[in-house]
């Protein structure tokens, strides 16, 4: 009877150690300022802040436990993770064989979602037009980071947007900000004109600040989705 208990008791013990397992997916250590999945040999690069993963699915691919925690989720749209990972923030894992997706690359871009400050979704961007349009005033316009001010502080925000360029192959966004200022801030273009605006789209990553004379509100509505 002892016997039969211990078997029992051993085999319990495997299978809960086995979902454990499974649960942590494979084990990555850190080599040369790179994540490296120790199961396959795979060398996963982060990628930087204005590329974020459309979507992080439940299935764990693996964690890395040795200085801090990190866990690795596979990517949605049956995206291959041998290619592409993705933290519980979203952040982009890639390995050597993917290039990253660049803005210009418009024609890749399926569609736009725009979500507000709390990263909720207000919209989507789904006329190739229009998405091309707002990627073509960032790419296009003058960055104005270092002669941008406030005369008297920096006011209140009256619209704050991110609007994500979906890469849906690779379950990847391009994000930019969109803000409208309550007041307007000064800055000078590129003939070293003063010249004012309230609107600004820019990349956090690459300080890159274009001011523009229209809003872009109007494309942020039910009717472009």
């Amino acid at each position: 009877m002892k016997i039969k208990l211990f078997r029992t008791f051993i085999l319990i013990l495997l299978v809960a150690m086995s979902l454990i397992s499974c649960a942590q997916g494979n084990k990555f250590v850190i080599k040369s300022g790179k994540f490296v999945d120790k199961a396959t040999g795979l060398e996963y690069f982060s990628a930087s802040w204005e590329y974020e993963a459309m979507a992080i699915t439940d299935e764990i691919h693996g964690e890395y436990t040795d200085k801090y925690d990190l866990t690795f989720y596979r990517v949605g749209s049956g995206v291959d993770p041998s290619k592409i990972l993705t933290d519980e923030v979203g952040t982009v894992y890639y390995t050597k064989n993917v290039t990253l997706p660049i803005l210009e690359d418009t024609d890749s871009i399926k569609y736009a979602d725009v979500c507000n400050e709390y990263d909720e979704l207000v919209a989507t961007v789904t006329d190739k037009a229009i998405v091309t349009e707002i990627a073509n005033l960032f790419l296009n316009g003058y960055n104005a980071y270092e002669s941008m001010y406030f005369v008297e502080g920096e006011p209140a925000v009256a619209l704050n947007r991110r609007i994500k360029f979906a890469y849906s192959e690779l379950g990847i966004y391009y994000v930019l900000a969109y803000v409208e200022y309550a007041e307007s801030f000064c800055y000078y273009d590129a003939n070293g004109q003063e010249k004012y605006s309230n609107k600004v789209l820019f990349n956090r990553y690459t300080k890159t600040y274009v001011p523009l004379e229209e809003s872009l509100s109007g494309y942020f509505t039910a009717s472009n989705e």
